[in-house]
């Protein structure tokens, strides 16, 4: 996939972002996503209301079977703590309340 670039870190590290859509090189592949090639939706994630909470539903790849893809949920921007390792999560707390959702990726044992 990185051709001439798979050893030159900025651009093939599993943390990169070479098109710089917010999306890490391995969420990049744990979504399907292309990593040379910034998608102007958010391919692989969807975002809804579902009941008067919000709901963030992520649609991996179901090739890539070497990652696990995680939703990590917050009340505030500097400490993310991990809250789910599914595919889907439902944020509970009142509409009212501030939180913040992360998507991330990492590999699997």
């Amino acid at each position: 996939m990185f051709g001439r670039d798979a050893n030159n870190p900025p651009m093939a590290a599993k943390e990169a972002d070479p098109d710089r859509d917010g999306f890490s090189n391995l969420l990049d592949y744990a979504l399907g996503r292309q990593p040379f090639t910034p998608e102007p939706s958010k391919q692989g994630i969807t975002r809804d209301l579902h009941l008067g909470q919000q709901r963030l539903t992520l649609n991996p790849d179901p090739l890539a079977t070497d990652v696990i893809p995680q939703i990590q949920r917050s009340t505030s921007l500097i400490i993310v703590q991990n809250t789910v390792t599914q595919v889907r999560m439902r944020d509970t707390s009142p509409m009212t309340s501030r939180s913040f959702l992360k998507v991330i990726a990492t590999p699997a044992p």
